[in-house]
Order: C-alpha cells, then sequence, then structure tokens
C-alpha cells in the first residue's frame, strides 16, 4: 500500500528529526507484500530527510523526500 509506506517514512523522518513535516514527495518503484521483510532507511538533507523503503530481496520499493 503506497501512501501507508509513504506515511511510515514521513512519520519515522519526523521522529528522527524532531520537526513537524510540511512536505513529502514520493515515488512507488516496486509491491511491499504482506509478510515480506522490509527496511526503512534514511539520511538527513539540508531541507529534511531522503528516505527509502528496501524489501528483503534488495529492490527498493519507495523513495521520498521530506521537508522539515
Amino acid at each position: 500500500h503506497g501512501p501507508l509506506t509513504a506515511l511510515t517514512l514521513a512519520h519515522s523522518a519526523a521522529d528522527h528529526l524532531g520537526a513537524s513535516i510540511s512536505a513529502i514527495e514520493f515515488r512507488a518503484t516496486a509491491p511491499l507484500f504482506v509478510g515480506q521483510r522490509h527496511w526503512m532507511v534514511g539520511r538527513p538533507s539540508p531541507t529534511g530527510a531522503d528516505l527509502t523503503a528496501v524489501r528483503a530481496d534488495g529492490a527498493v520499493a519507495m523513495t521520498a523526500s521530506v521537508r522539515a
């Protein structure tokens, strides 16, 4: 579910940045399935954070950028 994945990435970024998110851009690139492991990784950027949801098989399921 793409919008749920995007929200999860944004909420995680807000928690780690300690700030509210003012904007999000995301792109789904591969599906996530129930029971399939995945990881959400991110790094700070000058305006917020860049985030990625990665499936257990290494495929990138979603990329996102958030602005704080």
